[in-house]
């Protein structure tokens, strides 16, 4: 029903872009290819480089496809299964959810804040290296830990995370600096 509001009515794709009745190579939908995702793939290229970088969502594994993030004949932004991107990763990922005591303000706002949906070369899909990431928001304030001042605890292990366990949140009643 929200096909046509949606970015792929928008842009020219017809149901036969994806979908044919005679030659159906999936088993299910009567998609052109194999799989969901890789009638995806066919336009968007970018997307199946992510999903081969180091860390990325189990497509290749073959646990997810795409559907189960975004809605192909759907009409919300970025055609999302979800009303926002939080949403959309919570459905997965429920213990990030909070309400938490203490925090994380970029995790309310969005997880695309610091993660990168499709795939990344960094750990967790960050869209950055570790600390680098944090001090993109973070500056310098006495921290031991920033790599110019400290250059024995920083490049090894996970940088501030391995204080800073509980990035996303905190209930716990000495949280508010995210360390437990």
């Amino acid at each position: 029903m929200g096909y046509r509001a949606g970015a792929h009515h928008n842009g020219d794709v017809s149901c036969t872009s994806c979908h044919t009745v005679m030659a159906a190579k999936s088993p299910k939908a009567l998609l052109k290819t194999a799989s969901a995702s890789d009638t995806c793939y066919s336009c968007h290229a970018e997307v199946r480089t992510d999903i081969n970088k180091m860390s990325h969502h189990p497509l290749r594994e073959g646990r997810m496809e795409c559907a189960s993030c975004h809605n192909v004949h759907g009409s919300t932004p970025s055609l999302l299964a979800k009303a926002t991107v939080n949403d959309t990763c919570f459905t997965c990922h429920q213990e990030k959810r909070g309400p938490f005591v203490w925090e994380h303000a970029p995790v309310r706002e969005s997880c695309a804040t610091c993660h990168t949906p499709h795939g990344s070369n960094n750990r967790n899909l960050l869209s950055g290296k570790d600390s680098f990431l944090c001090l993109t928001c973070h500056s310098y304030g006495g921290h031991i830990n920033l790599p110019r001042y400290n250059r024995t605890s920083n490049p090894y292990g996970s940088g501030c995370v391995n204080c800073h366990t509980s990035v996303h949140g905190s209930n716990h009643p000495s949280g508010a600096k995210l360390t437990r």
